[in-house]
């Protein structure tokens, strides 16, 4: 099935699995990384296992998307990002541009 909530989504993909940090945030949270923005990718996030949310940042405002096994979620180029931890939070991470050349 094809949905038209994936727009966007052109060019060359890089698909990566990641293990969402596990450090205690600053702000209190177990684990999660720091709040960033891609420019020129998009990105999606497909859960394998565990727990835990991305927080989100656009100019409609600031939301919170709970994660867990199964779970989709996909944000364009400017959204600020950042993932949260619960409880080892594994991901499949799909980019856009092959993550370039935003990578490193």
């Amino acid at each position: 099935m094809v949905s038209d909530t994936y727009e966007g989504f052109p060019g060359a993909v890089a698909v990566s699995r990641l293990s969402v940090y596990d450090w205690p945030t600053i702000d209190g949270h177990p684990g999660g990384g720091t709040p960033h923005l891609h420019l020129a990718c998009t990105e999606g996030y497909v859960v394998v296992s565990g727990r835990g949310s991305v927080q989100t940042l656009t100019t409609s405002g600031y939301r919170e998307y709970p994660l867990e096994a199964g779970a989709v979620v996909w944000f364009t180029p400017g959204t600020i990002h950042r993932l949260v931890n619960e409880d080892a939070l594994r991901i499949t991470v799909v980019m856009q541009n092959s993550g370039l050349p935003e990578a490193g």
